[in-house]
Formats: structure tokens, C-alpha cells, sequence
């Protein structure tokens, strides 16, 4: 019947059934068990002798994966960028702008995704795949470039709320950057 409901006996699937002790204490065979589902497997557990169980059968104990139980965790993922300056107050878009295009201009953001671009493209002409290395830099760009929001997001004034638009060259940059994570999703 127990298998009938997906169940089995924990301890005699553990251990198997000749190593099961006497669990009535007038007895010579093992009545009690412990019923589980299919999917679950314990990792230790066992009997508590006579003496120091409550009543006159063998009290029972079992360690289960916490991962069993409740289930695998989620795989993590990155949250959106927030953006907390969204002023539609034109010198704090100026600002937000001249910033993050300062960021990107200091870490030469505009050679190395172009760079990167050609370098994929030639990847896939030649091997049909990008290399591990090659998703290192486009992942070490994009961070790179969100750093650079967050920097223009930080020192730019609080203003009224409202989205600020991006510069063109952000903007092609993004897009780049974009492009390069799809195809790097789509060969994954």
C-alpha cells in the first residue's frame, strides 16, 4: 500500500531491513517505521534505545537535506539598475550626462566595445562560439558601464522625479553592450 501512495520505509531504504532493531519492547521484530515520500532521502537516522524512549515502542529520529524539504534555491538574479536621479530639470540632465560621459570617456568605455563587438563577430564567423574569455570582458563591460550610471546617479543633484534621458553616445553604448549579452545568451 505504501508504495501504492509513492512512500517508502526510511530507515529499511537507508539502512536495509535485517539491520532494523526490535522497536516494541516485548518484541523480536521491528513494527514501527517511517514513512517518506519517494524523493525524499535521509541522511542519518535511527532508533532511540528502550530506556530513553517515552513509551513502549522505540522512539524515532531522522536528518533530512534541508534542500529535499523545501527545495533547491533560486539562482540569484542581478536586480535592475535603479536610477534615483530622474529630474526632468534640464541642468541636472546636463550634469547626469556630462558625468557618465566623463566615466565612460575616462575608461575608453567606446574603443573597448567596439573591440569587443568585432572580436565577437569574428568568433562566431570562425568558430560558431565565443570564448569564455570573451564573455568575461563583454560581462566586465556591462558592469563597468552600470558603475558609470551609478557614479552620474551619485553625484548628480536630487531633483524632481521624472526620467532623464540618455546622451546618444550612452546610448549607442548601451545598445552595444546590449547586443553583445543577447548573442551571448543565445549561444549559452
Amino acid at each position: 500500500m505504501a508504495e501504492e501512495l509513492g512512500l517508502k520505509e526510511a530507515f529499511f531504504d537507508k539502512y536495509g531491513e535485517n539491520e532494523a532493531p526490535n522497536t516494541f519492547f516485548r518484541g523480536s521484530t521491528t513494527l514501527d517505521g517511517m514513512f517518506i515520500s519517494n524523493k525524499l532521502h535521509i541522511v542519518q537516522g535511527g532508533y532511540i534505545n528502550m530506556e530513553d524512549s517515552p513509551g513502549d515502542h522505540c522512539a524515532q529520529w531522522a536528518d533530512f537535506m534541508d534542500s529535499d524539504i523545501v527545495g533547491e534555491t533560486m539562482e540569484e538574479r542581478a536586480r535592475p539598475l535603479d536610477r534615483k536621479v530622474t529630474s526632468k530639470i534640464p541642468s541636472v540632465q546636463d550634469k547626469f550626462n556630462l558625468l557618465i560621459n566623463e566615466e565612460l570617456t575616462r575608461h575608453n568605455m567606446k574603443d573597448k566595445t567596439k573591440q569587443c563587438y568585432d572580436a565577437y563577430i569574428q568568433s562566431i564567423k570562425d568558430h560558431n562560439k565565443i570564448t569564455e574569455e570573451q564573455k568575461a570582458t563583454i560581462e566586465t563591460l556591462f558592469d563597468r558601464t552600470k558603475r558609470a550610471m551609478r557614479f552620474a546617479d551619485k553625484w548628480c543633484r536630487k531633483g524632481r522625479r521624472g526620467g532623464i534621458p540618455f546622451s546618444k553616445k550612452q546610448k549607442h553604448l548601451m545598445g552595444a553592450t546590449l547586443v553583445l549579452r543577447v548573442i551571448l545568451i543565445q549561444i549559452e
